[in-house]
């Protein structure tokens, strides 16, 4: 029976790179992640996550989590290789979730932007027009002596 999953081309690239590691201490995948180096895993985002959060919400609760916490330094020397992992991709994915943000907001400072210029633009394209008309009304009368 065939898997009825697909994966992503970096999520295959990401287990690869997993496997490899793993094999390179002659581990497998399972072990090579276990919770044997460690226990459990580091302190998450509030109740909600950051689906209910604001992007600035979201990057006041990671740096306050990252830098503001006391505890975070001796957390991480103790958790497991797996709860890194773990956390390092869940910072990966806030990178990303932020660079996206960012990357909007830039598109709409730029629309507006484009707006903007448009209606500043009106009154010259107005007056173009208006020469543009001169100028062949000009020529057809010439055109007619």
């Amino acid at each position: 029976m065939t898997p009825n999953v697909k994966f992503e081309p970096a999520q295959v690239a990401a287990a690869n790179a997993d496997a490899a590691l793993a094999a390179a201490e002659g581990k497998s995948p399972a072990e090579w992640l276990s919770d044997k180096d460690g226990y459990g895993s580091l302190p998450t985002a509030p109740i909600g996550g950051y689906q209910t959060m604001s992007t600035q919400e979201m990057l006041l609760t990671e740096a306050g989590r990252r830098f503001g916490d006391a505890e975070w330094n001796n957390n991480v020397t103790k958790v497991s290789s797996r709860a890194l992992w773990s956390d390092y991709v869940h910072a990966v994915g806030v990178s990303n979730y932020l660079a996206e943000a960012i990357y909007r907001k830039k598109e709409r400072v730029e629309a507006l932007l484009a707006t903007y210029t448009s209606q500043k633009t009106e009154r010259l394209r107005k007056q173009t027009a208006a020469a543009h008309d001169r100028a062949q009304r000009g020529d057809v009368s010439r055109s007619i002596n």
